[in-house]
């Protein structure tokens, strides 16, 4: 009876301990990811599964945090996540691993989610998240877009000799003409192609996206059968970088504003070395803008943007080229008034 009683207790004492660890900050953070990876965590407004983008987000937040736990001695746990907690984790985000405002604003961010979701569960009562202090980063870097002209000479460039080159160049001119960032233009298949258009599931949103393609991107994909190359990230900007730098356009110096390790940069270099894969969205949104054919809700249609918000951050127009676009509307609206005047002097 000793026996049967001690092994009793002692299970009963074991079941305890592992009902206490899920309730720690680690142990939580587990059954937080547990529970996006087998569905029953959904989105709380479309109340749909979450997109395997930003389940690998939470990941990546994760890894960053138990980095700093290891670099710093620092022992996470609710209740030790303060101000001072908060100074020390974006320093080390800044200083050490040397990342940008925007990314570590994202990090801090998808912090919030996972606290918030813990004081809602209960589990703790620091509510220091919500502190003004506790703010998410965020700084409009100055990023760069390919122009149509530019767009044009990059789409005629000579590169049959060079396999790997043409195809990434062919991959890039799409992603210029519809939008689609790297992870979803690696996923087209024949599938995905009816009627003139592209309909697939953005790898990063889960959001479906419908879009109307032209005649350079059905010639494009034809030559490769209605199936995009696969081709690690990595090695597209690589290659990419050596298309862009063949074109004469691209060669030409330009500067930008940066913020690394926490200082703020002014860069110039040619403009071929600050594109990457990304740069053909920002392209696609921007030429589609200033064209003025479709309105701002048409193009997140396409782009896959629910809030103009964040659409707007695409948006890469220089002051000069947004004074040239205003310049043209005034001459237009002269034209009008000038027509108008005419007629009713005629009359």
């Amino acid at each position: 009876l000793k026996e049967k009683l001690r092994k009793y207790l002692s299970k009963e004492t074991k079941q305890e301990r592992e009902e206490n660890k899920k309730n720690t900050f680690w142990g939580y953070y587990e059954t937080f990811l547990n529970r996006m990876e087998n569905g029953t965590r959904v989105h709380i407004e479309k109340g749909t599964p979450l997109a395997k983008g930003t389940i690998f987000q939470f990941h990546n937040l994760k890894r960053h945090l138990q980095n700093f736990e290891n670099n710093t001695g620092f022992k996470i746990n609710f209740e030790n996540i303060d101000l001072v907690f908060y100074k020390r984790f974006v320093d080390h985000l800044t200083i050490k691993l040397k990342l940008g405002p925007n990314t570590i604003g994202k990090l801090i961010t998808n912090l919030k989610v996972f606290l918030r979701e813990a004081f809602e569960d209960n589990l703790t009562t620091n509510n220091t998240f919500t502190f003004r202090k506790f703010k998410s980063i965020n700084f409009k870097s100055d990023t760069v877009y390919l122009n149509l002209t530019e767009i044009k000479e990059l789409q005629e460039l000579a590169l049959t000799g060079s396999p790997r080159l043409d195809r990434v160049r062919d991959m890039f001119v799409i992603g210029c003409f519809t939008g689609l960032r790297y992870s979803d233009l690696t996923s087209i298949k024949p599938k995905n192609i009816d009627n003139g258009m592209i309909e697939l599931i953005q790898a990063k949103t889960g959001n479906v996206v419908v879009i109307p393609f032209t005649n350079d991107v059905l010639q494009i994909l034809e030559k490769y059968k209605n199936t995009m190359p696969k081709i690690s990230n990595q090695k597209y900007n690589e290659y990419l970088s050596l298309v862009c730098e063949k074109c004469e356009l691209l060669k030409k110096e330009i500067t930008v504003n940066q913020i690394k390790g926490g200082k703020k940069l002014t860069i110039t270099k040619p403009k071929y070395e600050f594109i990457s894969s990304h740069t053909a969205r920002r392209s696609f949104a921007t030429n589609e803008y200033k064209a003025g054919d479709l309105d701002t809700g048409e193009i997140m249609a396409l782009t896959g943007h629910t809030t103009e918000k964040s659409f707007y951050k695409y948006i890469r127009e220089t002051p000069k080229e947004k004074a040239m676009r205003i310049k043209e509307k005034f001459i237009q609206r002269e034209l009008k008034q000038a027509a108008i005047t005419n007629h009713l002097k005629a009359v």
